[in-house]
């Protein structure tokens, strides 16, 4: 093989080529989509923004959080009451909302984290809760279970506001599979495996948490305020309350756990099954369907979608090499 041709299939690695094919993939689908499922594919961006999300913390470590729509739910009604009941400018409530949710989540979360396996996730669990409960008592800031309407877009056209979440998605895609990818995502790895052999080598897991917390809870924040400056609305069922966790949940793991494709895959997979069965089905019978898919599915491939085709493919490479013959035989 010449030296030309081992630069090229240096340079040429599968992962490359993935990621440009997502680049491809983003860029390709307005003009290939009519106008419902490009709608669709906006609210697909932006639920997978919310199981990135999700994945910075419990997927990259064995700390499962069922709150996660409490830090959604912060960012988009703090931008939700400045931009529709203040007239503040979209660009400036979402900021503040991105910075309240990485601050809720500082002083509400991160003392939970000493908290380890079923304890942290049932307290996970309860911040949604009193979050609504909070949303509904507040009624007169938060707009009650009506919620919070008129909240304006950050661009005017279904093609732009599509650009913008594919743009963000694919930013924090690639920024969370370099973080996975490095030192740091190699400790948090170690954590999951096991934290107290962390401790034992003189690392501080408590700062690589906080960091991956943070990290998580910002990404929560984007996705938040995206949401309800698309969608205009901001109320208890889409932003704040426990399902939502419970599905952002469900789409990781039917993605694979840890994965950054898989959780991308999972979100998609979500929002168009709900999309495909609206016509024929109510709400209720639409969740309770993608519970089911979600059942059998995690039930055939334990470790996720994505991580198992990633193996069979591997394997079958693999298996392609060793049956290639040398000259020796």
């Amino acid at each position: 093989m010449s030296d030309a041709s081992t630069r090229l299939t240096e340079t040429v690695t599968p992962t490359r080529l993935g990621w440009l094919a997502f680049i491809l993939l983003l860029a390709v689908v307005p003009a290939v989509t009519e106008r419902f499922w490009l709608q669709t594919f906006v609210q697909a961006n932006i639920f997978a923004l919310f199981v990135l999300s999700w994945n910075l913390i419990s997927g990259q470590t064995s700390y499962i959080s069922f709150g996660h729509s409490f830090l959604i739910g912060v960012a988009a009604y703090t931008t939700a009451i400045l931009a529709a009941e203040h007239g503040v400018s979209p660009v400036v409530s979402a900021s503040a909302g991105i910075g309240l949710a990485v601050l809720a989540g500082t002083l509400v979360f991160l003392p939970t984290l000493r908290l380890k396996g079923v304890y942290f996730t049932f307290v996970s669990l309860l911040l949604p809760i009193i979050g609504e409960r909070v949303t509904i008592a507040r009624s007169d800031l938060t707009g009650g279970e009506r919620g919070i309407v008129g909240v304006p877009q950050f661009v005017d056209s279904l093609a732009a506001n599509y650009y913008l979440s594919a743009v963000l998605l694919f930013a924090t895609a690639y920024g969370t599979w370099w973080l996975v990818h490095s030192k740091f995502g190699e400790v948090l790895a170690m954590i999951r495996q096991d934290e107290e052999l962390v401790e034992t080598s003189g690392i501080n897991p408590e700062k690589f948490k906080f960091v991956a917390f943070v990290l998580s809870a910002f990404v929560a924040g984007v996705a938040g305020v995206l949401n309800v400056h698309y969608v205009g609305t901001a109320t208890i069922g889409s932003v704040l309350a426990l399902p939502l966790s419970i599905n952002i949940v469900i789409a990781a793991v039917i993605g694979g756990r840890g994965s950054v494709p898989g959780a991308i895959a999972g979100a998609w997979f979500y929002i168009f099954f709900n999309a495909s069965v609206r016509p024929f089905t109510e709400a209720p019978v639409r969740l309770l369907s993608f519970y089911i898919v979600g059942i059998l599915v995690i039930g055939l491939f334990p470790a996720g979608v994505v991580p198992t085709v990633r193996q069979a493919v591997k394997r079958l490479r693999d298996d392609g090499i060793d049956a290639i013959p040398t000259r020796a035989d």
